[in-house]
């Protein structure tokens, strides 16, 4: 697996837990 690879996931893998938060939150 190249490194650009999981750095790609890990990104994503934030972006999914930010918006879920922000969602949570009921903040824009």
């Amino acid at each position: 697996m190249l490194p650009q690879d999981v750095s790609g996931k890990r990104a994503s893998g934030i972006a999914l837990v930010a918006s879920v938060g922000r969602m949570v939150l009921g903040r824009p």
